[in-house]
């Protein structure tokens, strides 16, 4: 199936660099700016020029949550019918003409912020998922075990 977009030979150039350049943006910066004066042109298409570079950026020093926002933005930007999750109000909600493709009863998702990981809150929550699930043979170790 062919691309027929009109920025799809910027788009595989600036790939093209990011992949001999060790995704390095320093030295892709002929091809991203062919691309974004490109894509600036063809108001019917986004190539998400954005979000990729914000998602590179993150990557090189990522912060903690994994760079999972900006992963989640590039995701969206580039799916075929338009984008249906999105950060509002720093929680990930679902675009409400999508909500029938998800077996949700709200649209907000989750926080954008994963919540603090003790061994407590772990417990907590594997002993409510065990009575809710009606595991009755089910232990938990919470220390890995290292073979030698």
């Amino acid at each position: 199936m062919a691309d027929d977009r009109a920025c799809v030979p910027q788009l595989s150039e600036f790939y093209s660099c990011l992949g001999t350049s060790g995704r390095d943006l320093s030295q892709c910066n002929r091809e991203l700016s062919a691309l974004r004066q490109c894509s600036e042109g063809d108001k019917k298409e986004n190539y998400c020029v954005n979000e990729i570079t914000r998602l590179l950026r993150c990557t090189k020093t990522p912060d903690s949550t994994g760079c999972a926002k900006e992963f989640i933005a590039f995701r969206e930007c580039n799916r075929p019918g338009g984008p249906e999750i999105a950060i509002k109000d720093r929680m990930y909600t679902i675009n409400r003409e999508h909500m029938h493709k998800y077996n949700v009863t709200s649209d907000v998702l989750c926080p954008v912020t994963a919540p603090r990981r003790e061994g407590n809150i772990l417990r907590n929550t594997i002993n409510r998922l065990r009575a809710a699930c009606g595991f009755k043979n089910f232990e938990e170790n919470f220390s890995p075990k290292v073979k030698i």
